[in-house]
């Protein structure tokens, strides 16, 4: 068993490789050959020189095939060849002719010859059209991307159309700008021969599905959706070649519609396993040449709701739409054990509806205090409610609250208590006076909800 902690070493190896000129880069010496026999199989469109010239240049044309030097990298934990080494210069040595090929022909299994069909098959790289005696319509290109169109059947097959493919992408036709709408669904397994050479794990190897489709060819009012991997198509993004897992999310959905945005995000491990926002685009995306292929846009959060992954639930609303210093009017929280907290910077109201507001309900009012409306009695445990300043009055006075006249008369409150009674009776709540009314609470205000979220 391969140690992990073994040093991997890789040994360059100058291999000759047998392929077609497609064409010769114009004021370069480069041409582009794409090669059909090789250590590791076909190779696409590269870059060589000449290593010499056999009368001049034109001598090799698009179409013409040629043997070049190609340095492989060989070895690893496999002692295989894993691909062209890094930075290295491929060079032709010569043209050969198309005889030499005739041994190296790889049929593709897609478009084997038979007797019951009718086909336009390329003889050398088994690309064609082939149509058989059963109804069946094969396109297949040189390598193993077909395209099947089979009538009649039964269940998930009756009138299948298959495509068979590493990466499949559609583009509405017709436009000068392919961002107006694009589907893309795939395996991404390097974007050139290093990060090939560096994909070891099945984890490296992302999968996703994504679209991203606009209402008309103004594109401010549009919809991308990602499913899989992260790496959305978002604004200017829609072209990048590159699939990035930014975030630990499985879904993925922006709702762009001119200055306002929705997005939902799902998947991501921990207090944001469910994130829904709608926000202010203050600054959209914008073309950028370097990766990701975009700007970020930068938005001012209105509304925010996560969800956990244990069940907990946060929701942040009434944002003043700002990118930075936000502040929110309505915070709502439920932590998993199913603890509630609600703060509002405005008044709360609660009640049966709006016909028994005047009749019962519970006002927060952070300019007023609480209100409470209770027609039919407000009561604690069935006892009518009384503020415990009275009571401590009557309590810190009952030696001397009353002043005896004469025997069986009555007994007024004694001089020296009732202007104590009749003062603190005009007293605020919070002075011990013996109502709620209170003026010096301070105005409700929810902390800041500083907006750093990014869409591409």
């Amino acid at each position: 068993m391969h140690n992990p902690m073994d040093v991997i070493t890789y040994t360059i190896v100058p291999c000759v490789c047998n392929g077609r000129i497609i064409s010769k880069i114009d004021d370069t010496e480069s041409y582009e050959v794409q090669f059909h026999k090789s250590p590791i199989g076909p190779i696409g469109a590269t870059l060589c020189t000449l290593s010499f010239v056999p009368g001049n240049g034109d001598n090799f044309k698009p179409g013409e095939f040629v043997k070049a030097i190609i340095p492989m990298q060989f070895g690893g934990p496999k002692n295989e060849y894993i691909g062209i080494a890094p930075n290295s210069e491929k060079t032709i040595i010569g043209a050969y002719t198309e005889r030499s090929i005739a041994n190296v022909k790889i049929d593709n299994p897609m478009t084997e010859s038979s007797d019951d069909s009718y086909r336009f098959v390329n003889k050398r790289s088994g690309a064609g059209v082939v149509a058989t005696d059963n109804g069946h319509t094969v396109i297949a290109t040189g390598g193993v991307i077909n395209n099947t169109l089979k009538p009649f059947g039964f269940g998930t097959t009756e009138n299948l159309h298959s495509t068979f493919a590493q990466n499949i992408h559609r583009i509405l036709s017709h436009n000068s700008n392919k961002s107006y709408a694009r589907e893309h669904f795939g395996l991404y397994a390097g974007n050139d021969i290093d990060e090939k050479a560096s994909m070891v794990s099945p984890e490296d190897f992302l999968i996703n599905y994504r679209r991203f489709v606009t209402r008309d060819k103004t594109p401010e009012k549009w919809v991308s959706t990602c499913e899989g991997a992260y790496s959305p198509y978002v604004g200017p993004n829609v072209d990048h070649p590159e699939v990035v897992a930014g975030k630990e999310v499985l879904l993925s959905k922006a709702i762009n519609n001119d200055q306002s945005r929705i997005t939902i995000e799902m998947g991501a491990p921990g207090d944001s396993f469910l994130n829904i926002r709608v926000d202010d685009v203050l600054i959209n995306e914008k073309f950028c040449v370097p990766a990701p292929g975009a700007t970020t846009a930068i938005v001012g959060n209105r509304m925010r709701l996560n969800i956990s992954d244990k069940g907990g639930i946060d929701l942040r609303a009434a944002g003043g739409g700002l990118n930075k210093g936000n502040k929110s009017g309505l915070h709502v929280s439920v932590d998993p054990s199913g603890n509630l907290t609600i703060h509002a910077a405005g008044t709360i109201k609660i009640s049966h509806g709006d016909n028994a507001s005047s009749n019962n309900s519970v006002t927060l009012d952070p300019e007023n205090g609480i209100d409470i409306q209770a027609k039919n009695g407000l009561k604690v445990n069935g006892q009518p409610v009384l503020l415990k300043s009275f009571l401590d009055f009557f309590l810190k006075n009952k030696t001397q609250l009353c002043q005896v006249t004469s025997i069986g008369g009555p007994a007024p409150i004694h001089p020296a208590i009732l202007p104590m009674l009749e003062t603190d009776a005009k007293k605020l709540a919070d002075s011990n006076g013996y109502t709620s009314i209170g003026t010096q609470g301070q105005k409700g205000k929810i902390g800041d909800n500083d907006d750093d979220f990014e869409t591409v």
